[in-house]
């Protein structure tokens, strides 16, 4: 599957990319899909077998899942998502290595990795400064804020994407730019069990974080964020908030590994 590159992979290329995607999974601690990963490594360098290629590949994915599902909402996340992607795959839908969606497809991922890495960064910041429960409470809401509108979106359509895909619907990117929160829940209103998806999405918290109207209550140990616009207040704990964090980042995770197990897939194709 092509996604960023036309051209072929060079070995040391690729080699170097894989070396890329150990390191990946290795973060995760997802041990099962690091010892496959090392053997398409050894495979490429060497006699490049075709049979040990392909049977690493389907353990590949296979492990992935096994090492991602380690909560509910992940089981229930990756189901939907893997019915999708399976089902796309052994169609071999059409327009899927159209070089136009590969370009706005790559576009997608390269604002999601940016995002990520502010994140990350933000994520180091935010933690070495948080010392007391109120400094935790607005560490932890603003990283929430940040999730959001950085990555959350973005992932979301790339799940939109793979639903069209799966459908052999075109894939319409000028319409997916302009779709915002509400227009991406509308599409997935009427999808079975997709609602594991915006677990942890409350438009209200995250507006009143965005209109910094929200404070925590030291008597009550809870964090009180105001919607003015709705008159609505939410009341949470430190650890639910946690909670709804963890679940956005569930659907940023699932998301992230399958499409680099889908540059695995680009590399070997490459590379065989």
């Amino acid at each position: 599957m092509t996604r960023k590159q036309s051209k072929k992979l060079s070995t040391k290329d690729g080699i170097d990319r894989l070396d890329m995607s150990i390191k990946l999974f290795k973060k995760e601690n997802l041990t099962g899909s690091v010892q496959q990963l090392k053997i398409i490594k050894n495979e490429l360098q060497g006699i490049k077998d075709h049979t040990t290629l392909n049977n690493a590949f389907k353990v590949l994915q296979t492990s992935f899942v096994v090492g991602f599902n380690t909560t509910s909402h992940r089981i229930q996340c990756s189901d939907f998502f893997k019915k999708r992607i399976n089902k796309t795959l052994k169609f071999n839908v059409s327009g899927l290595n159209n070089r136009s969606l590969d370009r706005a497809w790559a576009k997608l991922i390269d604002q999601r990795l940016q995002g990520r890495s502010i994140l990350i960064q933000l994520d180091k910041i935010l933690k070495r400064g948080a010392k007391t429960e109120q400094d935790k409470a607005i560490s932890l809401s603003y990283l929430y804020l940040s999730t959001i509108d950085g990555i959350y979106g973005k992932n979301l359509k790339d799940i939109i994407i793979w639903d069209k895909l799966s459908k052999i619907q075109t894939v319409d990117f000028d319409e997916l730019k302009k779709m915002n929160m509400t227009n991406i829940q509308e599409y997935f209103k009427e999808i079975p069990k997709s609602s594991c998806l915006f677990d942890g999405w409350i438009i209200d918290i995250r507006n009143a974080i965005g209109h910094s109207s929200f404070w925590y209550d030291e008597k009550k140990k809870k964090i009180i964020y105001e919607e003015r616009r709705k008159s609505r207040k939410h009341e949470k704990t430190i650890n639910e908030m946690y909670e709804n964090l963890v679940k956005l980042s569930d659907v940023d995770l699932l998301v992230f590994y399958y499409n680099e197990i889908q540059v695995v897939n680009k590399i070997i194709s490459d590379l065989k």
